[in-house]
């Protein structure tokens, strides 16, 4: 088995809306929406097969999530597309962090680890 390479020109980005309507701050309810971009700036198609996540929100508490494709889907992404997903997460906290990697394989069937960024999840009554 050949041991997983990373591919620079494979983008990720997070965009990041509290969800006030589903939210309730007295009960400890957070409730975000993340929409995830992998834009594929290689030669090559890519095939997302798996994510990884490691959420922690504001007091450390940690959530380790596994499992296969994204949000029900492995996306094939030619080069010079943008695979685009919305999904979202709850917290207890009014802010928590997420990082992960996607794994995925090239047109040769090797596997390409794909790093998530971490980003912020916040309320917007923290930045007042």
């Amino acid at each position: 088995m050949k041991l997983a390479r990373q591919i620079s020109s494979i983008q990720v980005s997070a965009k990041v809306e509290y969800l006030f309507a589903q939210s309730i701050p007295d009960q400890h309810q957070f409730v975000f929406k993340y929409t995830i971009s992998i834009f594929n700036g290689s030669l090559e198609y890519i095939t997302i097969w798996s994510r990884e996540w490691t959420i922690t929100d504001a007091v450390g508490k940690t959530l380790f999530v596994k499992g296969a494709g994204i949000v029900g889907q492995t996306p094939c992404i030619a080069p010079g597309s943008t695979h685009t997903y919305s999904s979202f997460c709850n917290f207890s906290t009014e802010w928590g962090r997420m990082r992960g990697c996607y794994w995925a394989t090239d047109a040769s069937g090797a596997s390409v680890k794909i790093e998530i960024p971490a980003f912020l999840l916040h309320s917007v009554a923290l930045l007042n």
